[in-house]
């Protein structure tokens, strides 16, 4: 019910941007009074039986448990079944009450503007499937008189027009969303490396980072003097292969990030020990630069974290500080 087809992205932007109390409850009030004016039109237009109208009445409280759950959750798989019954009741009570000379037959302007808003390819195309049978079901079982034609077939028009502009608003969310994913993505990562980088690492840090776990940095040596012998563009290309041998070391276990200009950030689940962590990059870095006269290697430090000991300023410290001691005693 969570799925991607279930989502109805429109009617979740509009759920987030209600936020205030007040806006909530304006909401609710608008829910009751239209629920009131369709129980009233179908005793009144289709003379229903009190079992009808009582069974009428729980499925409209269904949608305010149904509201109730998606302002709590923010979530709209079950916004999209019961807009689904929705469909199927008018649909149901045009056919009984007399298809397109049905007053219930303009409600459907309702559901469907909903549908709309929900810029979910689901509910319009199921939406486009249901008023079409309907429709087609009225012109086959009922006959419209000669005089009766224009307000009919001007509500058709309508009721068509409403499913296009939602098809039309489905493409735009779908594009600004991609957009948006690519723009966050471009925002969030390494442009040299592909890795994240400092804004990127520490929202995945934040978000998805395991509660325990190793936590490393490293610092590629001697780099200064590779930019001032070889250029920067040798330089460049030694970021490249350190910043593509941590990603094959993390993979997706973990992340990496680049947060200067040669210093690198990581951190691996806890399924691996501190010793086994700095070797397995320090491998990987020492073959990604075998080929390379510029490459002088790099220096690692990993220290272990667990969910008292989470706070990155104080994982990147330790790190960092180990990274420096293997460096100088590297240098003797």
């Amino acid at each position: 019910m969570t799925t991607y087809k279930w989502n109805t992205p429109g009617i979740l932007y509009i759920v987030q941007f209600l936020q205030t109390r007040s806006q909530i409850a304006f909401l609710y009030i608008l829910y009751g009074i239209f629920a009131a004016v369709m129980i009233l039109d179908s005793v009144v237009l289709i003379d229903v039986s009190l079992s009808v109208v009582g069974a009428w009445g729980a499925f409209v409280g269904g949608g305010a448990v149904v509201l109730h759950y998606v302002f709590k959750q923010q979530r709209t798989g079950l916004l999209s079944i019961y807009l689904l019954l929705c469909m199927v009741w008018w649909s149901s009570a045009v056919l009984w009450s007399g298809g397109l000379s049905s007053p219930l037959f303009y409600y459907a302007q309702v559901v469907l503007l909903l549908y709309a808003l929900s810029c979910s390819l689901l509910l319009l195309t199921a939406g486009a499937v249901f008023y079409s049978l309907t429709t087609i079901g009225s012109l086959l079982f009922y006959s419209v008189g000669t005089n009766n034609v224009v307000e009919p077939l001007s509500m058709i028009v309508v009721h068509l027009l409403t499913l296009a502009a939602g098809f039309f608003l489905l493409y735009a969310v779908e594009h600004y969303q991609q957009m948006w994913k690519h723009w966050k993505y471009r925002a969030n990562t390494d442009y040299l490396t592909e890795l994240y980088n400092r804004e990127g690492f520490m929202e995945r840090w934040d978000h998805t980072a395991p509660i325990s776990g190793i936590f490393g940095v490293l610092d590629l040596d001697d780099f200064k003097t590779v930019n001032d012998q070889y250029g920067h563009e040798a330089g460049d290309v030694i970021i490249q292969r350190a910043g593509a041998a941590l990603s094959n070391v993390v993979d997706d276990k973990g992340a990496a990030g680049r947060i200067g200009g040669d210093e690198f950030v990581m951190f691996l689940p806890a399924d691996m020990s501190v010793e086994e962590a700095e070797a397995a990059v320090e491998h990987a870095i020492s073959s990604a630069g075998t080929d390379l006269d510029a490459f002088a290697g790099a220096s690692v430090g990993f220290v272990p974290y667990h969910k008292y000991t989470h706070d990155f300023q104080m994982l990147y410290s330790a790190a960092d500080r180990k990274m420096y001691e293997k460096k100088a005693a590297s240098f003797r």
